[in-house]
């Protein structure tokens, strides 16, 4: 990182949320150990778990509950006889905590063979997988130390020293930090921004997962796999990488003086791709740590989250974490404009390739209106249903040319995605037709001779079926009957 980037920035330290480590110890005994410890607690293969003891783990204010359940493996000694892979978990009051620690113990042994008769692999030799996952670790070390001390708890003979950290693999990596509700919607832009840049810029494939709420945004989240396109440098490998801004169940119950009122912002490892790759190394640990918190804080940054807006938690400083420089990426704001002035094709095909007019008058009046214009406005001045205009809405946010907001009893307001994208939809009606407003094209369009409307089957509540006997019965042309593009009959 450099000590003299004009765009660096200060912010605090994101925190290691949830963790994942894979490796191998060499002795099957471990494994052993934990089958004959089921038979003897529990013994009922068809039992989903019980708990089995206690123990009090250093990380923890309280004692903990040890449970201990059993899953069909993917193998057996031979295609008949099954092999089982079990779980430790500690747990409080019955529930998993918040500091969780957990560990699959998986067989290592020869023979194995799968269903179809196959041999299973042993890339490590003999011995026992161990998969650990745990919350909240102050580094690689403590999630080593973490098992041992479980193991130790669960078996009367646990050698540590089996565990071979040369074959260590990353499974799971989150940082994030917790900021105050009222930047929620702030880091959603920042996100959709950042969504849309990486798509643009390479074409990459984009995996976006997002779910809105009527009080407001829930949660945001895209998995992509060329960050660097934003100016990040990745670890090296053919990985994937999410982002993603969320809210704890039923936040919107709780008052805003508690901290799970407030959402989180978090970056995390989203798996290999490709069957050819490899897990990242546990060698890679810093490397990752520092690039998923880079991630956070420029996107906090770009979503104008400041130091006092982070909120304190049991586990998260807040605004008293620790704050160091992260670089800043020049060019964002440049990309942003480049990118949304780059829609005129996506305006010009909603405008004149649609056979309804709404997707038109649409951008028409959000022209006029840059703050946005609610549903019950567009209705009454196009004279259209609500549904008609959510229909053609859903269609013009798909395309990222609108958005659509939720403000609360007031109702839903369009409005387009960015002030470059107001700048473009005008340029481009006034080359179509110069000078014309929403209601004067509407005029316009009514007074066309022989003009007929067209809209979807959904807006005029038709069946399929009816439609295709309407054309068989020649009351519909072909020409009147859409289907996309790159669809195509069986």
């Amino acid at each position: 990182m450099s000590d003299s980037h004009p765009n660096d920035h200060r912010f605090c330290d994101p925190i290691t949320h949830g963790t994942g480590i894979q490796v191998h110890h060499a002795e099957t005994a471990v494994y052993d150990a934990l089958r004959q410890l089921w038979r003897d607690e529990i013994a009922d293969p068809d039992d989903d778990g019980s708990t089995i003891s206690t123990y009090q783990p250093r990380f923890a204010d309280a004692p903990r509950e040890i449970e201990l359940s059993s899953s069909r493996w993917k193998a057996g000694s031979d295609p008949d006889t099954q092999f089982y892979s079990y779980n430790i978990r500690i747990q409080k009051d019955g529930k998993t905590p918040a500091q969780s620690l957990s560990i699959d113990i998986l067989p290592q042994k020869d023979g194995m063979v799968y269903p179809d008769g196959n041999e299973v692999e042993l890339p490590y030799g003999t011995g026992t997988r161990l998969k650990i996952q745990t919350a909240y670790p102050d580094s690689r070390g403590d999630v080593f130390e973490r098992a041992n001390e479980l193991l130790n708890a669960v078996l009367d003979e646990y050698e540590s020293d089996g565990i071979d950290r040369e074959t260590a693999k990353i499974t799971k990596f989150e940082k994030h930090v917790r900021f105050h509700r009222d930047r929620m919607p702030a880091t959603v832009d920042a996100l959709y921004h950042s969504e849309r840049l990486i798509g643009w810029e390479s074409m990459a494939e984009i995996r976006g997962r997002h779910r809105r709420r009527e009080a407001g945004w829930d949660i945001w989240r895209f998995d992509a796999s060329e960050w660097h396109r934003l100016g990040f440098a990745p670890p090296s490998g053919d990985y994937r990488w999410s982002l993603k801004a969320y809210s704890a169940k039923s936040w919107d119950d709780r008052p805003e003086d508690d901290w799970m009122h407030h959402p989180k912002l978090e970056a995390f490892y989203g798996g290999k791709i490709g069957s050819n790759e490899t897990l990242p190394s546990i060698e890679m640990w810093d490397e990752i740590e520092e690039y998923l918190s880079h991630v956070v804080a420029a996107h906090a940054d770009w979503a104008g989250i400041a130091v006092d807006d982070l909120i304190e938690d049991p586990y998260f400083p807040g605004s008293g974490a620790d704050a160091r420089k992260f670089e800043g990426l020049e060019g964002r704001r440049d990309d942003l404009r480049a990118m949304y002035e780059s829609m005129d094709s996506e305006i010009i095909s909603a405008v004149e390739g649609s056979r309804s007019d709404v997707p038109a008058h649409l951008i028409r009046m959000l022209t006029d209106h840059p703050e946005g214009v609610f549903y019950s406005t567009i209705s009454d001045e196009l004279e259209i249903s609500k549904e008609t205009i959510r229909y053609h809405a859903k269609r013009l946010e798909e395309s990222g040319i609108v958005e659509r907001v939720h403000v609360g009893q007031g109702g839903t307001r369009l409005r387009f995605r960015a002030a470059a994208i107001r700048d473009t939809a005008n340029d481009v009606l006034e080359s179509l037709h110069a000078g014309e407003t929403a209601a004067e094209a509407r005029e316009r369009d009514d007074s066309t001779p022989d003009r007929r409307r067209y809209a979807s089957i959904g807006e005029i509540g038709a069946s399929p079926e009816a439609v295709a006997r309407a054309v068989e019965r020649g009351e519909l042309d072909e020409d009147d009957v859409r289907v996309p593009a790159d669809w195509h009959p069986d």
